[in-house]
Parts: C-alpha cells; structure tokens; sequence
C-alpha cells in the first residue's frame, strides 16, 4: 500500500489549485466588463481555439460535464458570441463557432491570460519553463494512458 502524501504533495490537488486560482484571478478582472463567469470564459476560449468544435468535444477539451457546457453555451449564444450551426459533415449535430463579437472578446480574454501567464512564470528560467511544460505533457499522457486502461 502506497504511503499516504500529504496533501501539498498530491500533484492533483496543487494543479487544481493552481488552475482554480488562475482562472479565478482572469474572471474577476473580466466578469465585470463582459458578464461571463469563469466557466463561460474557459467555453469562449476553447470554441475560439478549436472551431468549429462539437459540445461532445468540447466536453473532452474542457473536462466539463454536460449541464455546465450546456449553460455555458447557452450563455455565449444569447449574448452572440457563439453561433450554433449544423456540422456539414453530419447533419444530426450541431457544432459551435465564435462570433466577431465573441472573437474580440476572446482576444481581450487571451492577452489577459498570457500577460497572467508571463507574470506568474516570470521567476522561472527559460530552461525551467521547458522542464514544466515537458513534464505537463508527461503528466497528461499518464493521465490519458489511465482513462483508456
């Protein structure tokens, strides 16, 4: 039986954090200039960089669950910055695609994430942000290994 971590040795429970206070961070700056919580920002983000995007693979971009995905969308579309049109490949789905509108908000969004991302990886070397993303990747196909084994 494996020895029992505390918890700030759990690689898990650290990134959950970290992303949660991230995102946290990004949302109180912006929630109040475009009324999107966090989760409708991840949403945004996510169609922008992969459009068109289907909500099934939205829901494995993201590793949301359907309801949250459904609200979300729901919330983007209403506010017209994501339009929901029919896959051309498959008329039985629906996939989904950023607006102009949504495409300067995501912008705003995105220079708001990087310029977070450049301040709180700014104590790191070159050679340690290499090290961590490299280690990420690791990290994520250990994780994708476990789910398909």
């Amino acid at each position: 039986m494996p020895t029992q971590q505390p918890l700030d040795k759990r690689i898990n429970y650290r990134l959950n954090l970290i992303a949660h206070g991230w995102s946290a961070v990004v949302a109180a700056k912006m929630r109040g200039k475009y009324r999107l919580n966090a989760a409708a920002m991840k949403i945004l983000s996510v169609i922008a960089h992969y459009q068109p995007i289907s909500p099934s693979e939205l829901g494995t971009r993201t590793a949301t669950d359907s309801p949250k995905i459904a609200r979300a969308v729901g919330t983007l579309v209403d506010q017209g910055l994501v339009e929901r049109l029919p896959d051309p490949h498959d008329g039985r789905r629906a996939v989904l695609s950023v607006t102009p509108k949504g495409a300067r908000i995501h912008a705003d969004i995105d220079d708001l994430a990087n310029t977070m991302q450049a301040k709180i990886t700014s104590e790191l070397t070159e050679a340690e942000r290499k090290s961590l993303y490299a280690i990420l990747d690791k990290l994520e196909a250990g994780v994708h290994r476990q789910l398909r084994g």
